[in-house]
């Protein structure tokens, strides 16, 4: 079976990494060093990829079709980040200082971010 055609994948393959390059940070500082380096992974889901349980508790998730990330504690949306009118950096920003809003202060990688 193949798979159509998609015209513009290109911007929608790169936004999508860099959203995910935001999951990845967060895991980072959540999670303890996995065989393999699998800390560095999100893991796939039907809306999307999510860091899964993280050590501050909740997990961050990217959902396709709402074209956010969502921070997600004890079953309840804490907050939720569009990406419209973001660039990665300023993406980047927002999410973490939404996470500052909830009295979570990192120091995130921002290696990846460009």
């Amino acid at each position: 079976m193949q798979l159509p055609v998609l015209p513009d994948w290109s911007a929608t393959k790169l936004s999508l990494h860099q959203a995910i390059q935001i999951l990845r940070a967060a895991r980072l500082l959540g999670t303890e060093p996995l065989p393999v380096e699998l800390h560095y992974s999100t893991i796939p889901t039907a809306y999307g990829a999510t860091t899964g349980r993280l050590s501050f508790g909740g997990e961050l998730q990217l959902h396709y079709t709402r074209g956010a990330i969502v921070y997600v504690r004890d079953g309840e949306e804490v907050f939720a980040i569009s990406m419209v009118g973001h660039h990665q950096t300023s993406f980047f920003d927002a999410v973490f200082q939404a996470f500052a809003a909830q009295g979570l202060e990192f120091e995130p990688d921002r290696k990846k971010i460009t």
